[in-house]
C-alpha cells in the first residue's frame, strides 16, 4: 500500500475495522454461497432479513465477492475480536513501520475509506 501511495515514511497508520452489520452479512453470505452461486438468489435471501436497510451497499459488495472468492474470509470473527486482535498487534506494526498505528471501528470514523472494510480485511489508511 505504501509503495502504491508513494509513501516512504508514514506518520500514521489507521486500521479501520468494519461496521458490525457486515459480520452478520458475511455469515449469511457464506451460508448462501454454500447453497448456490446465483447472485439473484443470494441477494433475495439476504434482502429478506433485517440487513435489507443496507441493501445499496450489499448490492455492490456481493458481486465483488462472488467474482473473487479469495476476498471471503475462511472464518468470520466478531467485530470485537477482530478489533482486539488488531489492537494487540498494533504495537508490532508500529515498530515494523516506524509510525503510530491506530485501530478504529468504522462506526467511529468519518473516513470514506471505512466503508471498504470487510470482516477479515480491515481498511488501511496511510498518512
Amino acid at each position: 500500500i505504501m509503495r502504491l501511495a508513494n509513501i516512504e515514511k508514514p506518520k500514521n497508520l489507521i486500521l479501520l475495522v468494519p461496521v458490525k452489520w457486515k459480520y452478520e452479512f458475511m455469515e449469511k453470505l457464506i451460508d448462501e454461497i454454500s447453497r448456490t452461486r446465483n447472485q439473484g438468489e443470494i441477494m433475495k435471501t439476504i434482502m429478506s432479513t433485517d440487513l435489507k436497510v443496507y441493501g445499496h451497499e450489499i448490492s455492490r459488495i456481493v458481486p465483488k465477492l462472488l467474482n473473487d472468492a479469495t476476498k471471503i474470509p475462511q472464518a468470520v470473527l466478531s467485530q470485537g475480536i477482530e478489533f482486539h486482535a488488531l489492537n494487540d498487534a498494533s504495537k508490532s506494526y508500529g515498530e515494523e513501520f516506524g509510525c503510530k498505528v491506530e485501530v478504529i471501528a468504522a462506526e467511529n470514523s468519518k473516513e470514506p475509506k471505512a466503508k471498504q472494510a470487510l470482516p477479515g480485511k480491515a481498511a488501511i489508511l496511510v498518512e
